[in-house]
């Protein structure tokens, strides 16, 4: 047996500028993706264990230049793990105040689902873009894999 031919499970590395962490991650991430529809075409019900967090962003009713306002993101994960949310933000018209927000950081932090307040500025007329990418945890039994999730929304800025 050739001890120099890759395993069948061993990611492969286009160049050396690619690290070899994210070749595997996308490697499991496609492996999960197929056990996750299989399950899927042969039970109709995807499994709550394998689950991915559920987002959604909901945003002010208006918002204008100047305006400090607050976005609420709506995080769908189990009371019992990790939460980390980074969001940002592209264009001039919307500055998020905050970089980094915890599971402490949301409204009510044991709940379920977490709704975390983001703070905003309108800085000037036009539309801008807020992101929010979620990292936490999905567990079965004592097994638990990393996940991660982003959500978008546009805002849109208006003159007073």
């Amino acid at each position: 047996m050739r001890t120099d031919a890759p395993h069948a499970d061993a990611p492969h590395t286009a160049s050396s500028d690619e690290a070899p962490a994210h070749a595997f991650v996308r490697a499991r991430r496609a492996r999960r993706l197929f056990a996750v529809g299989a399950f899927v075409a042969l039970f109709g019900v995807v499994p709550t264990a394998l689950a991915e967090l559920a987002l959604v962003f909901e945003p002010p009713e208006r918002v204008v230049v100047g305006d400090r306002a607050r976005l609420v993101l709506v995080v769908d994960v189990a009371t019992d793990v990790p939460v980390l949310v980074t969001p940002t933000h592209e264009g001039s018209a919307i500055e998020v105040v905050r970089g980094r927000l915890a599971r402490a950081d949301a409204v009510e932090p044991n709940a379920r689902p977490l709704r975390f307040p983001i703070p905003i500025v309108a800085r000037e007329r036009g539309t801008g873009v807020v992101r929010a990418t979620v990292t936490s945890f999905v567990c079965e039994g004592e097994v638990c894999d990393a996940v991660e999730e982003e959500a978008r929304v546009a805002i849109r800025v208006e003159e007073r």
